[in-house]
């Protein structure tokens, strides 16, 4: 049984679903045997691994992930572990570090001349090889090493409450500012026009939804940061019946995954996203989702609003589609490549 050690350096959605979720699944399944350092699914941050906790892990192990984290110790600790511990290690990419938008604080590190570029680089030439969650990802990387692409998948499948009146939910992290300007508008106009529809939203950065009109605040409800081990519950709690999905065309959102749209339909909700990359090999348009160019979220959030059949007809069609995606599939992608690294 391979011996399958990870260091996971964050509490969020990656290290949920390129590492717990897989990795969990394939240990429940006695088909690996796991051991971690990082993500228990709270709020904690962390600093890197003690020498200790590196070297336990690293003797033990026959393989070792890293999920990327782009400073000097973190490289250090790579090489540690393929020198000392003769080791093989992958390196997991869930996002487009050369193409950071411009709206996010990262982009004033991650330029040519940036330390955390050039560090990303070399571990990326260092490592035994990298898992990226998009084929766009793999494009990208595959000049620096082997890649392999492990999409991410979903877990549960979760029932929703009656309840009165519609719920639109926008749920996202931090790095979503410039799509969230897409649908500002059209929510606003929307909330303003039906006194049923509520809108639910993480607030996790500012300037969405801050100056809304007076009479539809009382609609409007924003989520602040939970952990991820009340991730689930919460978001079922809220009982969505459309879930928004807007991407900017950019190079950083084409290498994105479908993971936003998959949560929306875990959570048995209707889904309007962006016409782009993932997306569109995800959703069917019209049969198990919406798309909708920019200029289209009012028209398509109304018309999901005013007619509850379709709706209903979209959630019913999409959790066949959402089938393809159980986390198990992807999963065993996953050990395909682990056993890859340990048989040649």
């Amino acid at each position: 049984m391979l011996r399958i050690a990870c260091f996971i350096p964050e509490n969020s959605g990656v290290g949920l679903y390129r590492f717990h979720q897989p990795l969990k699944d394939l240990e429940e399944r006695a088909i690996i045997e796991l051991r971690s350092w990082g993500f228990d699914g709270t709020n904690k941050r962390f600093d890197p691994p003690t020498t200790k906790e590196l070297e336990e892990l690293a003797s033990w192990a026959d393989i070792v992930i890293f999920g990327r984290q782009d400073i000097p110790i973190w490289k250090k600790n790579i090489e540690i572990v393929k020198e000392i511990f003769k080791k093989p290690v992958l390196l997991d990419i869930d996002d487009n570090i050369f193409s950071i938008s411009p709206y996010l604080s990262a982009s004033a590190a991650y330029h040519p001349n940036g330390e955390p570029m050039k560090i990303h680089e070399e571990i990326a030439k260092y490592v035994d090889g990298i898992i990226v969650s998009t084929p766009r990802l793999a494009e990208i990387y595959k000049k620096y090493n082997k890649v392999w692409v492990v999409p991410n998948g979903i877990k549960y499948i979760l029932d929703k409450k009656p309840h009165d009146g519609v719920n639109i939910g926008y749920l996202v992290s931090a790095s979503h500012l410039e799509n969230a300007q897409i649908i500002e508008a059209a929510v606003i106009r929307i909330l303003m026009k039906y006194s049923n529809v509520k809108f639910f939203y993480t607030k996790a950065f500012q300037g969405f939804m801050d100056s809304v009109p007076e009479q539809i605040k009382p609609q409007v409800n924003y989520l602040p940061f939970f952990p991820l081990n009340d991730y689930l519950k919460y978001v079922n709690n809220l009982n969505l019946d459309i879930g928004l999905a807007p991407l900017m065309d950019n190079e950083f959102n084409r290498c994105k995954s479908n993971i936003r749209v998959l949560e929306y339909w875990q959570n048995k909700s209707a889904v309007i996203a962006s016409p782009l990359d993932e997306y569109t090999k995800t959703i069917t348009d019209g049969f198990d989702g919406y798309f909708s160019r920019d200029d289209e979220w009012f028209e398509k959030i109304e018309n999901l609003i005013c007619n509850p059949e379709i709706r209903k007809y979209l959630i019913k069609n999409s959790q066949d589609t959402i089938k393809n995606y159980d986390v198990s599939k992807f999963a065993d992608k996953y050990l395909e490549v682990l056993r890859e690294i340990t048989h040649g």
